[in-house]
């Protein structure tokens, strides 16, 4: 009987872990956070679907905070054109230091796609979702 509600639970895990790191990949790049923050909350009890969250995790976090740091340096790049920014002013002067970031992070997520993919195929496997 325990474990038949573990592989249950586990299947259940597993298909909303797999729902919101669709949800995430499928998302908007401007809803790209709410969607990390989607999958930060996703429950998980099982080990597998805790890994494979994890790992997913890995991809979703960075990513959206590179996404988030671009838009601000977009914004903060319109407001220099426009002449709201002086481009001197120490905000315009560490938009690069946002993009590099931004550049960084990206990287950080990409590298972590793999390991979410392998983890994430193996419990679609273990639990038939």
């Amino acid at each position: 009987m325990v474990l038949a509600s573990c592989a249950n639970a586990g299947k259940s895990e597993a298909g909303s872990l797999s729902q919101a790191i669709e949800r995430y990949r499928m998302a908007d790049n401007s809803l790209k956070g709410s969607m990390a923050e989607a999958l930060d909350h996703t429950p998980c009890s099982v080990v597998d679907v805790c890994e494979t969250k994890r790992a997913c995790l890995a991809v979703s976090g960075p990513t959206s905070r590179a996404l988030a740091l671009k838009h601000e340096v977009e914004l903060g790049l319109a407001e220099v054109r426009a002449g709201k920014m002086a481009h001197d002013s120490p905000e315009a002067r560490a938009l690069p230091d946002k993009l590099d970031e931004a550049a960084r992070l990206l990287e950080e997520g990409h590298a972590a796609l793999p390991t979410c993919d392998e983890k994430l195929q193996a419990l679609k496997r273990k639990y038939g979702i």
